[in-house]
């Protein structure tokens, strides 16, 4: 028995009835639960964020993000998605393949997974967003911010509106000055930096309109968003950079580049064109 559920259920008598609801929740589903939000786990078991952030503290936790990690740790099954899965080990061919397979089917199924959920009407509206600001930023923290340059790399090609800032200073400084005419493209798996909240609280109280990606629809960041769109893949804490979490997010950015493109299919077919031209001297 993990000294986690150990603790649990030694301290279980003492909780209070919304405790013992956090409680009943992680002892019958340790495994579901490290996925989860503190949003997430919060509605699930009925009670307040406080509530879980106490109980956290009542562990002896640092946070929820502490005991999210505790809970990844107790399942012990390596992850396809991890390279500490397989460091070490001298895995013969057949098995290579296996785990290529595995990781094929991880990132497809995150990208199913972002169909499934998609929210197809805040999709064309995040693309109007888009289509209809004078400037927009891809803005992302961490791992999400490559992605988040990835996404202005590609819509770079299609259009000179596009602005990416990497530090995370330089991003509230370029939030402050922003108006009604900018819209910022925020990147974030998690949602819950607080970084991110500073980022979009300052772009929103200058009258710029944010759509957000990212995993989690209740997530502190998502509160700043006029759209969010929900990406599939799941991430546990010992993941930190899962490929297969960046695929979804990606994938979200093809597809509103998609619906950006039909909006103004001659404008970005010219731009399309136009940048293809300059880069083709420079092929060897």
């Amino acid at each position: 028995m993990s000294s986690l559920i150990r603790q649990i259920e030694d301290t279980y008598d003492g909780f209070t009835p919304s405790f013992r609801k956090v409680a009943d929740y992680l002892l019958a589903n340790s495994i579901e639960a490290q996925y989860l939000s503190i949003s997430d786990l919060a509605d699930i078991c009925g009670v307040g964020k406080a509530t879980v952030s106490r109980f956290c503290d009542a562990l002896g936790f640092d946070g929820y993000g502490s005991l999210k990690l505790a809970l990844a740790r107790l399942s012990n099954r390596p992850s396809y998605g991890s390279i500490r899965s397989i460091a070490g080990e001298e895995p013969a061919l057949d098995s290579h393949v296996a785990r290529g397979r595995a990781l094929l089917e991880a990132n497809t199924a995150a990208m199913e997974e972002t169909l499934r959920i998609m929210d197809w009407d805040a999709l064309v509206r995040s693309a109007t967003l888009l289509h209809e600001a004078r400037d927009a930023f891809c803005l992302g923290h961490g791992g999400c911010h490559m992605v988040a340059a990835d996404a202005w790399s590609h819509f770079i090609t299609i259009s000179p509106k596009f602005r990416c800032v990497e530090d995370s200073h330089c991003q509230i400084m370029t939030a402050s000055l922003m108006d009604e005419g900018s819209v910022v493209l925020f990147l974030t798996y998690l949602g819950v930096t607080r970084d991110a909240v500073d980022v979009l609280g300052h772009a929103r109280a200058r009258g710029a309109k944010v759509i957000v990606i990212t995993r989690y629809p209740n997530s502190p960041a998502a509160e700043y968003a006029d759209e969010v769109l929900v990406c599939g893949g799941r991430e546990t804490p010992l993941e930190g950079g899962s490929i297969s979490a960046k695929m979804s997010m990606l994938f979200m950015v093809d597809l509103l580049s998609g619906e950006y493109c039909r909006l103004d299919r001659e404008g970005t077919e010219a731009n399309a064109n136009l940048t293809a031209d300059a880069l083709a001297s420079r092929m060897m």
